[in-house]
């Protein structure tokens, strides 16, 4: 195989192209899956909301989710919004009616920016949005599991503590070893009552927003971050219908993005396919008849009595079948024995970059 390899030293620049288009191949190849997935998830399932950062937010929410940042998060956030007087002053398809009040709306479109922002957003977001949900009306209740609703108890006796602890430090605690059991269940169903506004308790100092943001930290700890990036989504979502963006728009706009992608992927994938079959053709071509060239000088180059030894039907079958049979296997290699390597090493590198957790899976299938 290595003397058959060393003709391709002639053909070195059209080898490295082979390789740099299979290369390109198997990135299209290992991305269009992701598409596909990014337009079930995102285009369907999330409404066509791709980031955690908010393209759009009321500056009510906004100001509620800064209550659960620290100042350095908080500095990022203001560095890439924009106040807005109104919805429609935004770059975002809208609804005839849409609500009144100032927006803020995102200022970049730095993709490694607008990820920092996701990072500094998303547990806040999260931390806003299961303090909305816990303070919900009882058809909302309804709607919950049954660990969703042991976490809102929970909670519940977090935020108890917490304000009897500040309390406490302003002097006004509440000894809860003098009070009786009822009087204890009374005062936890006014503290989860619907009516109390936790953000109102948070601004006025009677309950501390890191207590409420460290202990859904620790909630969602264990669980894949991919959680913390839906729950922010479906809170991005319900914000934009209620701001009046025109969210039938907005999911189209992602979908027919993300399918142009797509369709550009496929159209990368056939021309480095075509390319690559021509440049194999030519390359195994190109072998096969510096072989026979090569078999033919040397035949020409035997004396009678070496003449004597190869019968002429072997000479014919060894410059025509047998070089045929090399040429073809040198192209199959080109185009096939060489991409599954790079298919398998760049099928790892995604599953690495995408779920750290299956390297072991991975590393027992290698």
């Amino acid at each position: 195989m290595s003397k058959i390899l060393k003709y391709l030293k002639k053909y070195k620049f059209a080898t490295l192209m082979v390789f740099a288009l299979l290369i390109v191949q198997a990135y299209c190849d290992l991305s269009l899956p992701n598409y596909t997935a990014d337009i079930v998830d995102t285009g369907i399932m999330q409404g066509g909301v791709e980031n955690i950062a908010p393209q759009v937010v009321s500056e009510e929410a906004m100001n509620d989710i800064m209550l659960f940042m620290t100042e350095e998060e908080k500095n990022q956030v203001m560095e890439n919004y924009v106040l807005r007087e109104s919805i429609n002053d935004c770059d975002i398809p809208t609804e005839e009616s849409v609500a009144e009040g100032k927006v803020y709306e995102l200022d970049t479109d730095d993709e490694s920016v607008i990820e920092e922002l996701g990072e500094d957003m998303g547990m806040p977001m999260v931390t806003y949005a299961m303090i909305s949900q816990s303070q919900g009306d009882e058809s909302q209740s309804e709607e919950m599991t049954d660990e969703q609703k042991a976490m809102v108890e929970e909670l519940g006796e977090l935020i108890q503590q917490n304000m009897a602890e500040n309390a406490g430090k302003n002097g006004t605690q509440t000894d809860m070893s003098q009070l009786t059991d009822e009087q204890k269940a009374q005062m936890q169903a006014e503290q989860s009552n619907q009516d109390m506004d936790l953000i109102a308790l948070i601004e006025s100092g009677q309950l501390d927003a890191e207590v409420l943001r460290n202990f859904f930290t620790e909630k969602f700890e264990d669980m894949s971050d991919m959680l913390v990036s839906q729950y922010a989504k479906s809170f991005n979502k319900a914000e934009y219908e209620a701001l009046g963006v025109d969210m039938n728009k907005f999911q189209n706009s992602y979908l027919f993005t993300a399918a142009a992608k797509m369709l550009a992927m496929a159209s990368v994938i056939m021309i480095s396919t075509i390319v690559i079959c021509y440049l194999a053709a030519k390359i195994g071509a190109g072998v096969g008849l510096d072989l026979r060239i090569g078999v033919f000088k040397k035949v020409v180059s035997f004396s009678n009595e070496e003449m004597d030894n190869f019968s002429t039907s072997s000479l014919i079958t060894r410059s025509t079948n047998d070089i045929q049979q090399i040429q073809m296997v040198l192209t199959i290699m080109l185009r096939m024995c060489m991409y599954a390597p790079i298919l398998g090493i760049g099928g790892l590198i995604k599953v690495f970059n995408t779920n750290v957790s299956m390297m072991w899976t991975i590393g027992l299938a290698v």
